[in-house]
């Protein structure tokens, strides 16, 4: 039998969901309701496994990673030497049962993940001080009004400075 290896707490949840874990009985009901999440174990772990390797999924999850809106995409789909759309970025976007879904390829993903790199932190002769990904975590957080976040943030930046200027960092 090949390993299965899936979350403890998703294979109860999934049980819970399709009642498969309702009180066995007999014998035959409990090989019936083995089998059956064992089943259900391995078309989960397929599914997971095809939503990891989808370019479009990464996408999506660097997008919320970096904060990234549609026109900071569009910027680095640009600079990757993509001629894309704000329509087409939402067609990489949607879940793959959308009707406007469009499959990204491997080799698109890669381009922009490189795009990413020289967004971010600009070119080693002329980097983006601060980088783009930190502005945009600081304007996203202006955006939705959390005073408290940049508040800590504002703190966090004065302790480094401090701590720079006694030369904690030096070597």
């Amino acid at each position: 039998m090949a390993r299965i290896k899936i979350a403890l707490d998703k294979v109860i949840c999934l049980a819970q969901k399709e009642r498969i874990a309702k009180p066995l009985v007999t014998q035959k009901k409990f090989f019936y309701g083995f089998f059956s999440v064992l089943i259900y174990c391995v078309e989960l772990n397929q599914k997971i496994k095809e939503e990891i390797m989808e370019a479009n999924t990464v996408l999506k999850k660097v997008g919320i990673a970096f904060n990234l809106q549609k026109r900071d995409i569009l910027d680095i789909f640009e600079l990757a030497g993509y001629d894309v759309t704000s329509s087409q970025v939402g067609a990489f976007m949607v879940a793959p049962t959308h009707k406007n879904f469009k499959k990204m390829e491997d080799s698109v993903l890669g381009d922009f993940l490189d795009a990413l790199i020289l967004y971010s932190r600009g070119t080693k002769e002329e980097p983006h001080v601060p980088p783009f990904a930190v502005l945009n975590a600081i304007q996203s957080l202006a955006e939705r009004g959390n005073a408290e976040a940049l508040n800590a943030i504002d703190s966090c930046t004065v302790k480094a400075r401090e701590a720079m200027e006694s030369g904690v960092f030096d070597e």
